[in-house]
């Protein structure tokens, strides 16, 4: 199980988390400030031969139903893909490369969701999952048009060498 919590929240100078240079040091700005706001709760399990999430999700009635993603396919290679459908929506994972982060191993994964309702305006996912971690980078972007995407979201694990504890940023 892995728990998630916001611990700063901010204005990113920058255009993006994943920008080189200085974009992990927003924490320490002014206005940057501390909170402790918990987040979603995640399981993980290995079923059918992938690694499933598990997460939490509203379902009919206002209730919530635990819901198992395939977010990695075991013994998969790059240029792999697989299909999951839920809630009107047809996701497609492909494995985009395998890395090194720090020395552990990395899988990326490109996640396009096409919403039934709007099969024009796709949702593109990358993931970065690290060996030992989970995933550690998340980035959400929509296509408006042919030629112009938005980042909707981004996610990344910052660790804190300091003190040797991790801490997850997002900006939304």
């Amino acid at each position: 199980m892995t728990e998630t919590v916001t611990t700063h929240t901010g204005r990113l100078n920058g255009k993006s988390l994943f920008d080189t240079g200085e974009p992990a040091n927003w924490i320490s700005q002014k206005k940057t400030q501390k909170v402790r706001v918990p987040g979603p709760t995640y399981q993980w399990r290995v079923s059918a031969g992938f690694i499933e999430v598990g997460q939490h999700l509203p379902a009919k009635g206002g209730e919530l139903e635990l819901v198992w993603e395939p977010a990695l396919k075991l013994l998969a290679k790059t240029g792999d893909s697989w299909k999951w459908t839920h809630a009107n929506a047809q996701h497609l994972y492909k494995v985009v490369k395998f890395d090194k982060d720090q020395e552990r191993t990395s899988v990326v994964i490109q996640e396009t969701v096409t919403p039934s309702l709007d099969p024009d305006h796709p949702f593109e996912i990358r993931h970065v999952y690290v060996r030992d971690l989970g995933e550690v980078e998340r980035r959400e972007s929509q296509q408006i048009s042919s030629k112009e995407k938005r980042v909707l979201t981004e996610r990344k694990l910052i660790e804190d060498v300091k003190t040797s504890s991790s801490k997850d940023s997002g900006r939304e």
